[in-house]
């Protein structure tokens, strides 16, 4: 998996010329990566005027981003692939979501509704494994996942077996075009997290 932050750059042309070159299998845009600090809080509720409330992590991202991360859905289906009146209001969530919101079960989770910041109502569309998104040492929390194409400020890219490095390259020569006056800053995904993980302050625990 390669890593390339947008920098300002659009998500979906970048996407759309990388989605054409050789070697590349699948693109996903995302509004931060696994293995970080996560991409803020967000108070969630069961009901609006309800005084149930959870802190959850919220993550803005595409329906490629299951399949080139490798997450495995328990229950329930992906967000929408194509544009439609309901993409907005769909949402992934994790086994620890389900267990803090109070939600039965993965199963019993999906159609439910849940409130984001007392002021947006949302759908359970699927729920993922638990896995760990943030860093190491911290344990699992609530995650949300939903398509919010504003916030979107990377692209991961699956690379197929063979030549990475030519793939690699071609990427880089697609940003040159795309934004020539702004670094070509992508990474393996592995590189980030060999470089976020090596420090002493997550070996801690």
């Amino acid at each position: 998996v390669f890593v390339i932050p947008l920098n300002g750059v659009s998500a979906t042309r970048l996407q759309t010329e990388i989605n054409q070159l050789a070697g590349v299998e699948r693109v996903a845009a995302t509004s931060a990566l696994f293995g970080d600090h996560g991409d803020g809080w967000q108070t969630v509720r069961r009901d609006r005027s309800g005084g149930d409330s959870t802190q959850a992590h919220i993550f803005s991202v595409d329906a490629n981003l299951t399949s080139v991360m490798g997450l495995s859905m328990i229950a329930g289906h992906n967000l929408p692939a194509s544009a439609s009146g309901i993409r907005d209001s769909l949402v992934l969530i994790n086994e620890e979501a389900v267990r803090s919101f109070h939600l039965g079960n993965a199963g019993a989770a999906i159609g439910q509704t849940i409130w984001l910041n007392d002021s947006t109502d949302v759908q359970i569309a699927g729920v993922l494994n638990d896995f760990k998104f943030t860093t190491l040492v911290w344990k699992i929390s609530p995650l949300i996942m939903r398509y919010q194409p504003a916030t979107f400020r990377y692209l991961t890219v699956k690379v197929a077996s063979g030549n990475p490095e030519e793939v690699r390259s071609a990427i880089a020569r697609v940003w040159k075009r795309v934004q020539p006056y702004e670094p070509f800053a992508g990474i393996w995904y592995d590189t980030f997290l060999n470089d976020r993980h090596s420090h002493t302050d997550d070996l801690a625990f």
